[in-house]
């Protein structure tokens, strides 16, 4: 297939190969068909959901669909998760859409992609007991700034149930946003001793932390969940 520059024609180059309307594909991802133009046309973004979305329900690859990574197709008999008893759905949430700006989840859609674990392993990797199911949530890694810890394309488990400044763990790594406006991401977070803000650092070596005056730590919208777990895809 001719290589597509947008998430939008990549998203319309699928839907003519699969050979759906727009009005069938809005139906499957429960929305509107004025949505689905939107995002062809690059009049709003394409949300990574979406993307996890369909790579559930076509095997379409999500990084193929949000970057132009990779193949267009997962690898044959990859097949959309089906858990069995007693496992929990855990979410993934989007980098543009998963977190209003005052910092409170904003819950993906219920039928959006999850990945299934056991609550033995969210005792071991969480403590016991594990945070409830609603403040536990999936993000994947798209920056450098933390590897080799966490590499690009990494799953990390976040718990988001209790961010505020007085219970932060030092050196710990947070999902952060620095601004009401921008992505969240992946940092080492350290109160610092002086100021009591925050020091947002990466594991770049020789790489300054970022700060973050105490006043404008104390919002919730700073920080954001806790890093609890990183699982590791595998090609």
């Amino acid at each position: 297939m001719v290589k597509r520059p947008t998430p939008g024609a990549r998203l319309r180059a699928f839907r003519a190969e699969h050979g759906l309307t727009g009005i069938a594909l809005a139906e499957r991802l429960n929305c509107t068909k004025s949505t689905v133009s939107y995002w062809e046309a690059g009049r709003t973004p394409l949300p990574w959901t979406t993307c996890l979305a369909l790579e559930a329900a076509y095997g379409l690859s999500a990084q193929w669909l949000a970057a132009g990574e990779g193949p267009m197709w997962l690898v044959p008999g990859r097949r959309k998760l089906k858990p069995s008893k007693g496992l929990q759905i855990i979410p993934f949430l989007n980098g543009q859409l998963g977190f209003s700006e005052d910092g409170t989840v904003i819950p993906p859609h219920p039928e959006s992609p999850g990945l299934a674990l056991s609550p033995s392993l969210l005792q071991e990797v969480a403590g016991d007991p594990p945070p409830a199911g609603g403040d536990l949530y999936l993000w994947r890694v798209t920056d450098s700034a933390m590897e080799p810890l966490l590499p690009i394309g990494a799953w990390v488990l976040l718990d988001v149930s209790n961010q505020s400044p007085d219970s932060l763990v030092q050196n710990a790594i947070y999902l952060v946003r620095s601004g009401r406006s921008q992505v969240p991401c992946l940092r080492r977070v350290a109160r610092d001793p002086l100021s009591g803000g925050l020091l947002l650092g990466t594991d770049t070596h020789g790489k300054a932390p970022q700060r973050i005056p105490a006043d404008t730590a104390k919002n919730k919208s700073v920080v954001l969940g806790r890093a609890i777990w990183v699982g590791i895809a595998l090609s």
